[in-house]
Order: structure tokens, then C-alpha cells, then sequence
């Protein structure tokens, strides 16, 4: 999520104070970001609605191995729907 939105400061602040690891992306990239979420063994994903589109869209999603995650904060009601 962009770091000008209030909703993505908050949560940033929240994650580093409480000790969490905190990956930032220059540019979104899906696939650079799935990357990031296998890679570090990320356990929370904060996005707007293109990020969660172009994650399920991308042609490796299904050869990733994202259990990791174990929150997905501020999702589209679509996302739970395509999810379940």
C-alpha cells in the first residue's frame, strides 16, 4: 500500500514496534512481491484491491510456497469470495 495512505503508516508503525519485519517495494512488482512474501516468510500482506488482483493473476502464484501469510489486511470483499 502506498506510504502516503494513513492506513499504511499505522500498520507499518504497528509492525515495526511490535518487532515484525517490515519489506518495502520501491515499485510494485507481483511478481518481485511474491518473491518478497516466500522469501522472508512474510506473515501479513497490506495491499489495495490492483495489488491482491495482479497477486492471483500472476502466471507462478501456484508454484509459491506463501503459507507464511497468515493475515491479509485490508482486502476487497471480492478477494474472500475468489479465495475460499
Amino acid at each position: 500500500m502506498p506510504l502516503f495512505h494513513i492506513s499504511q503508516l499505522s500498520s507499518l508503525f504497528i509492525t515495526a514496534a511490535t518487532g515484525g519485519k517490515v519489506v518495502l517495494m520501491y515499485k510494485w512488482d507481483a511478481e518481485a512481491a511474491l518473491d518478497a512474501i516466500e522469501n522472508e516468510r512474510l506473515t501479513s500482506f497490506t495491499g489495495v484491491p490492483l495489488h491482491y488482483q495482479d497477486l492471483l493473476e500472476s502466471p507462478g502464484l501456484n508454484d509459491r510456497d506463501l503459507t507464511s501469510i497468515e493475515v491479509v489486511g485490508f482486502g476487497p470483499p471480492w478477494l474472500r469470495r475468489r479465495s475460499s
